[in-house]
């Protein structure tokens, strides 16, 4: 059997769409409005925070430490001298001094008149005429002019022999009140049980044996003096 055609329905099918898309419309149209866009403030950049860098400063650096002071090195008293304490130096002077007899060697000026000897209690004048002997013979063997006596060295040197007798102890005169007699003056003192063996020790000793051979004295006056104990005490005054 033929129905209408598929076109046919297909058309009603449109307008019946049509009708009922009529009835359910509003009666007034309503224009729809776009919203207006949101409005988004533009992006906010914060600035980055100030820094702010100070200068390093500069490196201190500490000077190096002084160096310590070198520690100061000890200090050695000298060795004391066997014998006593010589004649203290003058500008124009020169002593010396050695175990076991003490020696002081000093400049003087021009000679000086001769004085008179007394001869104290207690001198062995023999003693002292073989000390004046021997010193002689050792000055010979060494080419030099004998030694000649003096009144004023003998009185001294017997005057100071008799000092170290009574004090029991060697020390030296001061041979400064010869310096206006005599350019140079030295002594030797000692003591011993005789002239020999007093002599032998003398020249065992530089110092002594050097005022024994000098060849610019040329007077001595030699004092000694028996001490309580029997032995002798001795000085030797040298003068040139």
């Amino acid at each position: 059997r033929h129905g209408p055609p598929l076109g046919a329905y297909r058309s009603a099918a449109a307008v019946i769409a049509r009708k009922a898309a009529a009835t359910d419309a509003p009666d007034e149209a309503t224009p729809a409005v776009a919203a207006s866009p949101a409005t988004t403030a533009p992006p906010t950049t914060v600035p980055p925070p100030s820094t702010t860098t100070a200068p390093a400063p500069p490196p201190t650096t500490s000077p190096p430490p002084a160096p310590a002071p070198p520690a100061p090195e000890p200090a050695l008293a000298p060795a004391p001298e066997a014998a006593p304490v010589p004649v203290p130096e003058t500008p124009a002077a020169t002593q010396a001094v050695s175990a076991p007899v003490p020696v002081a060697a000093l400049a003087a000026p021009a000679p000086a008149p001769v004085a008179a000897v007394v001869t104290p209690v207690g001198t062995d004048a023999a003693a002292e005429a073989r000390f004046l002997e021997l010193v002689n013979g050792l000055r010979a063997s060494l080419g030099l002019a004998p030694l000649g006596g003096d009144g004023r060295l003998q009185g001294a040197a017997r005057g100071w022999a008799r000092h170290l007798a009574d004090q029991g102890a060697l020390s030296h005169q001061d041979l400064n009140q010869y310096l206006d007699a005599w350019y140079t003056a030295g002594e030797n003192v000692a003591f011993g049980p005789s002239a020999d063996a007093i002599f032998n020790a003398l020249v065992s000793s530089p110092r002594h044996y050097a005022n024994m051979a000098r060849g610019d004295f040329t007077v001595v006056g030699i004092g000694v003096v028996v001490g309580p104990d029997g032995r002798l005490w001795t000085s030797h005054v040298f003068g040139g």
